[in-house]
């Protein structure tokens, strides 16, 4: 059987830099400090109190969730499409940590690709968001904290598992890619220093 000449190896090739596991998970972890401090110290406790934009609702609700949807995943999935897919290939921690996305063919990648591919990256995430935001608690502790009710711990020990294996697929993949690089074809690698 032919092997079309443009189709990806099926081993890794030996000269390609592929971004070890520990530099992808801190350039992650820059992103998400970033992240963070942008939308929950900038918006959720700078912006939207200041213009009174807070919603009056409490959990689970539509409302709450739809709200964390428009001021937390939909800005995170933005940031990440957004300088994933351009001319950089590489977020503010890909970039500072000398990282690009490729697709197979080591070019950059097209921003549907990387909306596919931060869409999965970041579903353990919003599992976490339905589970707190959609379904009701078992009841309230004598602080008035939530207890989790069965279904929440479903979705929560589902989240986990998610990150767990996109982390082992990552470890253990050749061209070390974890779960939304290989559904969506794509690789990370070391930026080739400027001579």
């Amino acid at each position: 059987m032919d092997v079309h000449p443009n189709a990806p190896p099926k081993e890794p090739v030996p000269d390609l830099p592929y971004a070890e596991p520990a530099r992808r998970v801190g350039a992650y972890l820059i992103d998400v400090l970033l992240i963070a401090t942008v939308l929950i110290g900038g918006l959720h406790f700078g912006l939207i109190p200041a213009l009174g934009l807070q919603p009056d609702v409490k959990p689970p609700s539509l409302t709450i969730w739809l709200w964390v949807l428009a001021t937390m995943s939909l800005p995170t999935w933005i940031y990440f499409v957004a300088f994933e897919s351009s001319p950089w290939q590489a977020t503010i921690g890909k970039r500072l940590l000398g990282l690009v996305v490729t697709d197979m063919d080591t070019g950059r990648p097209i921003w549907t690709r990387v909306l596919g591919r931060t869409w999965i990256k970041l579903l353990p995430w919003e599992l976490i968001h339905v589970a707190l935001n959609l379904v009701p608690a078992a009841g309230f502790d004598d602080k008035g904290m939530p207890i989790p009710s069965r279904l929440q711990l479903i979705g929560y020990t589902v989240s986990m598992f998610l990150v767990g294996s996109w982390l082992v697929t990552l470890m253990l993949t050749p061209r070390a890619q974890s779960v939304h690089d290989v559904i969506m074809r794509t690789l990370v690698l070391r930026r080739p220093r400027a001579a």
